[in-house]
């Protein structure tokens, strides 16, 4: 299925990706059980539905996401940054960057999912489960979280 983001078009297999999200028993940030990745697990369900239904058109499961991590924080907010890397089955289109440049915490070309969300795709992926299915086509993501596990976390977290 062909899908157009601003600067990018990519073609995604999306019952291939969906299955195997599906079939994958890995679960998000696997062996880790740190408070930050508690919190992105317990928070999935209090995010918009606009990025939940966003993952889903593209068949992937966020909480199956090779990886997730958080270096920032917004203490007045009380909000977690987390960059994240998924995988979908399929290619890359187009890239083109003659539009204006969204930009999130990265330096590159992003599509804004809307305020809370962007994403970038990528043919240089990596993490990649050996059993993932090719063609191999990266996003990586960027997305604000609420801290939900109780208090506010500056209260729980030495940064």
């Amino acid at each position: 299925m062909l899908f157009q983001f601003d600067n990018f078009s990519i073609d995604v297999d999306v019952e291939r990706t969906r299955k195997y999200y599906a079939e994958s028993s890995r679960t998000l940030t696997e062996g880790c059980d740190c408070i930050l990745c508690q919190n992105f697990r317990a928070a999935y369900e209090s995010l918009d539905t606009e990025i939940k239904r966003f993952f889903d058109n593209l068949g992937v499961d966020i909480l199956k996401a090779a990886d997730m991590t958080t270096m920032h924080a917004d203490a007045e907010r009380n909000i977690l940054y987390y960059d994240g890397v998924c995988h979908l089955c399929g290619s890359m289109v187009e890239k083109h960057y003659d539009q204006p440049l969204r930009k999130a915490w990265h330096h590159t070309p992003q599509y804004a999912v809307n305020a809370a969300c962007t994403v970038y795709f990528t043919t240089n992926y990596t993490m990649v489960e050996k059993s993932f299915p090719d063609p191999v086509l990266q996003m990586e993501v960027a997305i604000e979280v609420p801290w939900v596990l109780g208090g506010k976390f500056t209260d729980t977290l030495q940064w």
